[in-house]
């Protein structure tokens, strides 16, 4: 079952990888955001309006720009999986898009839960710690994602470390709405 799953997945990479990315990427978000709703104490139903925002910014952003984003770095370094090659993308990819795709997370979180809170006091309170978490996870993940992983599939990589990123991102996100 699971290698019938796998080389349907494989198949559909090949054949339309950008969408397979896509979908891919909002079903982890979308996962991740239904792990942070279960272990929020705030949360005693299930908020399906929440879910379907963050399965929409998994496919537009982790996914579509993800798929983007991986492709542009073996443009610009090239394709080797060197452990000098893979510390450049880690760079790149930590202190280039890193910083900017958790302030837009949490914009997008902010502006589609219709919250009280003043987006500054959000990203006040929540930035420094993110950024910390964000590199004790993504850096190791990265590397080895760069080093070890090829193109097509990192994406994927990247989704199976997403899940717990993006329900420690939701769940720190929408908590301070509380």
């Amino acid at each position: 079952m699971f290698r019938k799953l796998l080389n349907s997945y494989l198949h559909q990479l090949e054949a339309r990888p950008m969408l397979t990315k896509m979908i891919s990427g909002g079903v982890v978000v979308g996962l991740g955001d239904a792990i942070a709703q279960r272990i929020s104490p705030h949360y005693k139903k299930f908020d399906k309006d929440r879910f379907l925002s963050m399965i929409t910014y998994g496919f537009l952003v982790s996914g579509g720009i993800g798929h983007l984003w991986f492709r542009g770095l073996d443009k610009y370094f090239g394709n080797s999986m060197t452990i000098k090659n893979s510390i450049k993308k880690v760079c790149a990819d930590q202190f280039i898009i890193a910083p900017p795709e958790i302030v837009f997370f949490l914009w997008w979180s902010h502006y589609t839960s219709q919250s009280t809170h003043s987006f500054t006091d959000l990203i006040k309170a929540t930035l420094p710690s993110l950024l910390v978490q964000n590199y004790a996870i993504w850096i190791p993940s990265q590397f080895a994602n760069f080093y070890y992983i090829p193109e097509q599939h990192r994406v994927l990589f990247m989704c199976a470390i997403c899940v717990v990123w993006f329900a420690i991102l939701s769940f720190t996100s929408h908590e301070f709405e509380n």
